[in-house]
């Protein structure tokens, strides 16, 4: 996840609105070759890692952000 530069952007400790990015199998694509984030057949596991990253903030005590799935081709 990555929060986007907009204008006036700085650098935070958190932010209202992060975009998936970066998405690979490490295991099978160990070169990272192959993008997968924004695949039709990669939305469940990028699913649950959404969900997995906004409980760990939450347990953190940090505010739920708005996570933006990516678009393949990612631009």
């Amino acid at each position: 996840m990555a929060a986007p530069k907009r204008p006036g952007w700085q650098a935070a400790a958190e932010a209202d609105l992060y975009v998936e990015y970066m998405q690979y199998d490490n295991a099978a694509d160990p070169w990272q070759h192959v993008y997968l984030a924004g695949r039709a057949e990669t939305a469940l596991v990028a699913r649950e890692l959404r969900e997995r990253l906004l409980a760990r903030i939450m347990d953190a005590g940090g505010k739920r952000p708005a996570i933006e799935p990516s678009h393949f081709p990612y631009s």
